[in-house]
């Protein structure tokens, strides 16, 4: 069994412009540290994608990228695209800065409740990283756990900062 990367974004652009060539240069940073320079420029070319699409095939490593606004409609997509045919792997959803308004932090806690909900296989859990409080737009960490713990989920705090702004890392686990 392989490595299975969804990555996710509201915004199409995002995951054009940021996340794939962000994963590309990561990849190009341990795959090719001998012959390209970290402070350089890296060409893309066909020959350079197709070393990084090998690379991909030969680790089996699978990524998918989502874009959608967090809703039961974005489940389905995620359950059709990336669920189907995974067995009993795990499964780790990353999300960071999701929660900054109420409307959001409901949004983005009933997706992912859905998302861990619906992994029929194996362990299964959730890492989400947010300020402690978004002054002046309303979402706060704190809201966010009460949301979870509402619906069913388990929440642990993990880690929390606190120089200049404070931000927290919460583990969310289906009760």
């Amino acid at each position: 069994m392989g490595l299975n990367l969804g990555l996710a974004d509201y915004n199409p652009t995002v995951l054009q412009l940021v996340t794939l060539p962000n994963l590309l240069l990561s990849w190009a940073q341990v795959i090719l540290r001998d012959t390209w320079e970290f402070e350089g420029e890296l060409e893309i070319d066909p020959e350079l994608i197709s070393v990084f699409l090998s690379t991909l095939s030969s680790h089996k490593i699978r990524v998918s990228f989502f874009s959608g606004a967090w809703s039961p409609e974005f489940v389905d997509l995620v359950g059709d695209n990336f669920y189907e045919g995974q067995g009993d792997g795990p499964l780790t959803i990353v999300g960071a800065e999701t929660i900054y308004s109420p409307t959001a932090l409901k949004a983005f806690g009933e997706t992912l409740m859905s998302l861990l909900e619906e992994w029929s296989g194996g362990y299964k859990t959730a890492l989400v990283g947010a300020k402690k409080v978004y002054f002046g737009v309303g979402g706060s960490m704190e809201d966010f756990c009460e949301m979870v713990g509402n619906n069913g989920g388990i929440v642990e705090q993990i880690r929390e900062g606190a120089d200049g702004v404070r931000r927290a890392v919460v583990e969310v686990k289906v009760g």
